[in-house]
């Protein structure tokens, strides 16, 4: 029931139901809306939270975060050695240019 519970506040999260920022009903609405325990519907914020999806505050409520956006940057060779590692002009114009 948990998984059934998590998956549908995944999928509102991402449709942007719950946008970043924004508060999940508590749990007692949660346990009303789906007619689960209140254990139930704690571990569907803990799976929420375990997939950083959400973040809860004691005495708050569970909040969605912001999404992190990895990214990828070349790392420049060594033209002396030929090893890999060295953060050279292109890497760090990379870097600069995603913000």
């Amino acid at each position: 029931m948990y998984r059934r519970i998590a998956r549908e506040l995944r999928h509102q999260i991402k449709a942007g139901v719950y946008g970043p920022g924004r508060r999940l009903p508590t749990e007692l609405e949660l346990t009303q809306r789906y007619g689960a325990s209140r254990n139930t519907v704690r571990d569907a914020i803990k799976w929420l939270t375990a997939n950083r999806l959400v973040d809860t505050r004691p005495g708050q409520g569970t909040f969605v975060l912001n999404p992190i956006t990895p990214f990828v940057t070349t790392l420049s060779v060594d033209p002396e050695t030929g090893l890999g590692g060295g953060e050279g002009d292109a890497a760090f114009a990379e870097v600069r240019d995603q913000g």
